[in-house]
């Protein structure tokens, strides 16, 4: 052939002249072999077995009709198509469902692959919830093991201890007891000894708890003396410090203006100066938040306080102060009790400068010092005390600090007031008379 594709015409044509030319065979086996000569040796195959294939060439005979050759040809074409394409078809199909079928398989096995899986972890979940739960036990076990062989190694030893301890107090409280008896049988006697003294001086601060004559009435009169009782051999009073007031009283009875009639005496309590000027015939008014409990007639004592403005504007010649300014609005012993007033010496001098009439004496004591005091007094400075006195006239101003070793009060310069330490007593003491302007 001179071409590789011919047309279904040309393959008739064709076949036509090639079954003049070659022998077609039909063997009894019912397989059909075609040969062709060696120059178209393409066409080389085993037919279908099929019997009607078989009859279809044995009624060609020798000399088939050319549309009858066609027909057979045709239908021989349809044969064959479905020998070749079948098995195809079904190995497709054969492959498909092999495909699928393994798939399946694939999925199944995970299936049961995971199934397994989820029953492992559930079952490794489970030994290891009862393994903490054995771990917990036996741990608990061990503990309550521990704990009563703690309890019962130290238990003896805990008992012999609250046994000692209790032993112990009684012994303590038995030679308290005993103490006790025996200082209250001292101190009886040392009553009965205090009060056989005939010491003229046993109504004097004595064993410096001022129990003076003045205990009934006042509590205790603020003395310029304080005595220690030598209670030895000779029973003997002695000095044991000499306070502010060994300076105060002259100081007030020489400065003070000997015209002034009307005077202010605040915080009078613990003095007898009010008494003593009221005797001189001055008219004297004293005020304190305590009660003084004595009378005259030219002295009226008022229980207030003196920031309170109760009395008249412009109203005394002179007022006297003695170690009171320092107090005033500090929540102290001395029985005020009200919320403390940290500008309270300030505004209980600006009162005093209301009730002064122009012209009028102010004569003050406050402590000096370095500027620590304590809980119940203030100790004024150098630049506090100008503070304080602000909108006076100064006339008057006198340092005194105490010393220890003389037993006494010395006049010292202001610088060297300005460093004493008086935040346990009084040891300095500022002394002042100041004048109301005009």
């Amino acid at each position: 052939m001179e071409q590789d594709h011919m047309s279904f015409n040309e393959i008739v044509k064709y076949l036509e002249t090639e079954f003049a030319k070659n022998n077609i065979s039909v063997h009894e086996n019912k397989n059909i072999s075609v040969s062709v000569s060696d120059d178209h040796s393409f066409i080389k195959k085993q037919a279908y077995d099929n019997w009607e294939v078989h009859s279809l060439f044995q009624s060609l005979g020798e000399n088939p009709p050319k549309n009858k050759f066609k027909r057979i040809i045709k239908r021989l074409s349809r044969k064959t198509m479905r020998w070749i394409l079948d098995p195809l078809t079904r190995r497709i199909n054969f492959f498909n469902h092999s495909i699928i079928n393994w798939l399946e398989i694939q999925e199944n096995t995970q299936n049961d692959l995971r199934h397994q899986l989820s029953k492992e972890i559930n079952s490794l979940q489970k030994d290891v919830y009862d393994l903490r739960n054995s771990e917990l036990k036996n741990t608990q076990e061990k503990l309550k093991i521990l704990e009563d062989s703690i309890i019962d190694k130290y238990e003896p030893a805990i008992s012999s201890l609250q046994e000692k301890l209790s032993s112990l107090e009684e012994s303590i409280i038995g030679n308290c007891k005993s103490a006790i008896s025996s200082l209250q049988e001292e101190l009886t006697a040392l009553n009965t000894s205090v009060l056989q003294l005939k010491d003229p001086y046993q109504h004097i601060n004595q064993l410096n708890q001022r129990q003076g004559f003045f205990t009934w009435r006042v509590g205790y009169e603020n003395a310029p003396i304080v005595f220690d009782l030598d209670l030895g051999k000779n029973h003997q009073y002695n000095v044991a410090f000499v306070n502010e007031r060994i300076l105060e009283l002259p100081f007030v009875i020489h400065h003070l203006d000997k015209s002034a009639v009307k005077i202010l005496d605040v915080g009078h309590c613990e003095s007898y100066l009010p008494l003593y000027l009221a005797s001189l015939g001055k008219k004297v008014v004293g005020i304190d938040i305590r009660e003084y409990p004595f009378e005259h007639p030219n002295l009226y004592s008022i229980k207030g306080d003196i920031r309170s403005n109760i009395l008249q504007e412009n109203s005394f010649d002179s007022v006297i102060a003695l170690s009171t300014i320092e107090h005033i609005g500090i929540a102290s012993h001395y029985g005020d009790r009200t919320q403390s007033d940290l500008d309270g010496d300030r505004n209980a001098i600006l009162e005093i400068y209301r009730l002064l009439k122009p012209g009028g004496q102010l004569v003050l004591t406050v402590p000096f010092g370095n500027g620590v005091g304590t809980s119940w007094y203030r100790v004024y400075t150098p630049e506090s005390i100008r503070t304080l006195i602000n909108g006076f006239n100064l006339e008057i101003m006198q340092h005194f600090a105490y010393s220890i070793a003389d037993l006494g009060w010395k006049e010292v310069t202001e610088s060297d007031a300005g460093i004493v330490d008086s935040s346990e007593k009084t040891m300095c003491v500022c002394l002042l008379s100041l004048r109301k302007p005009n």
